[in-house]
């Protein structure tokens, strides 16, 4: 798997997470209503590194997360 997709894919998971969290009432039913959530600054700075071609900075930012996630 080249790091283009495996970017994409936290990327994906984190904004998910994210909607998830916004859009989940107290006692686990959804709102009736979109509600706006913020992109993670994780993976928005992996973003950035994955608009900007930058393997070593994408790298870092994954290695940075996943120390934190476990």
């Amino acid at each position: 798997m080249a790091w283009q997709e495996k970017a994409k894919r936290l990327i994906a998971e984190a904004c998910l997470e994210a909607y998830r969290k916004a859009n989940t009432k107290p006692d686990g039913t959804r709102y009736r209503k979109h509600r706006p959530y913020r992109v993670p600054e994780h993976a928005q700075a992996l973003l950035d590194a994955l608009n900007a071609d930058d393997e070593e900075k994408a790298k870092a930012v994954m290695l940075y997360t996943y120390e934190f996630r476990r």
